[in-house]
């Protein structure tokens, strides 16, 4: 049994949300904030936000960044649709390099590294449900192939930016460090390596 379970609220809060996004096709994350809590009153504040980070987390939804402003738009299932959406997200990323590297670098250190687990996080998650689809015979191997190759070039997009800025010591760290807590080889090669430093001791 998982150490964590997902709730059954969480489940329904995520397709409340989605629905509500896939209504208007693209809203803004305040215009969407006033919808879910204000109006509609399905969630406090703080379970919007863990809400709509799990569902970015998945892939079921994403964004774009318009100046100040966070544009939140739904992903189709179907692969063609997927990939399209993907494509365009990248080259826009692409395009705005330059202009998202300012902002990159005049943000603090600890605004720098949520950046670089939030956006680590996305390439995990949408990667793990490639491999999964992938597996259950939901998407073709042409599909998967191409799919992995963008989510890999969206990371390097990012990975770009955070290497040519001048915390890029403490960022990367830090991203190597998401690395050895979520995957299940180098946490418990973690866990092994903390057993035997702590019974190395007490042998001293």
């Amino acid at each position: 049994m998982p150490s964590e379970s997902i709730l059954p609220s969480d489940i329904v809060r995520e397709k409340q949300v989605r629905e509500i996004i896939i209504e208007k096709a693209e809203i803004s994350h305040n215009a969407l904030l006033k919808i879910v809590v204000d109006e509609k009153k399905l969630m406090a504040r703080k379970t919007f936000a863990k809400t709509v980070k799990s569902l970015l987390e998945k892939g079921l939804i994403f964004y774009r960044q318009e100046k100040n402003k966070k544009i939140y738009f739904e992903i189709s299932t179907k692969s063609d649709e997927r990939l399209s959406a993907l494509e365009r997200i990248i080259r826009k990323q692409e395009t705005e390099l330059p202009e998202s590297s300012k902002a990159f670098a005049a943000s603090t250190l600890t605004e720098k590294a949520t950046e670089v687990k939030f956006i680590f996080g996305l390439f995990s998650a949408n990667m793990e449900i490639n491999n999964v689809m992938f597996a259950i015979d939901k998407m073709p191997t042409e599909k998967f192939v191409e799919s992995s190759s963008l989510l890999r070039k969206f990371l390097k997009i990012h990975l770009t930016k955070w290497n040519k800025d001048n915390d890029s010591e403490y960022l990367i760290a830090e991203l190597f460090k998401v690395i050895m807590k979520t995957n299940p080889f180098f946490s418990s090669m973690v866990e092994l390596l903390q057993n035997h430093h702590q019974s190395t001791k007490k042998v001293d």
